[in-house]
């Protein structure tokens, strides 16, 4: 198993989410993101590879959390890091990794 850790951005883009749910949709969705992220951290901790690799960089790789939210990471020898969350309903384009 490896250890995952976060970046500051991911911190920001998670908490950003977060924010918007509370907001538009209620505790209950929050929750369930809350829910949804941990299991797939704890997957990519066992199975750093479940996720696919992104088109344009493929050391990064895509977990969809909820249909509204993707969770960008990068697996190293010793570690994973999550680099962004991103509320799908975005412009794919404007997307920097």
């Amino acid at each position: 198993m490896k250890k995952v850790y976060t970046t500051k951005r991911a911190e920001i883009s998670f908490y950003e989410i977060v924010d918007y749910l509370q907001d538009n949709w209620g505790n209950e969705e929050y929750d369930n993101l809350e829910e949804q992220t941990r299991k797939v951290i704890e997957t990519i901790a066992h199975h750093p590879f479940a996720y696919p690799a992104i088109e344009k960089n493929k050391q990064i790789r895509r977990a969809l959390v909820l249909n509204i939210l993707s969770m960008y990471y990068r697996v190293y020898d010793d570690r994973i890091e999550v680099l962004l969350f991103w509320h799908n309903s975005r412009d794919p384009e404007s997307l920097s990794l």
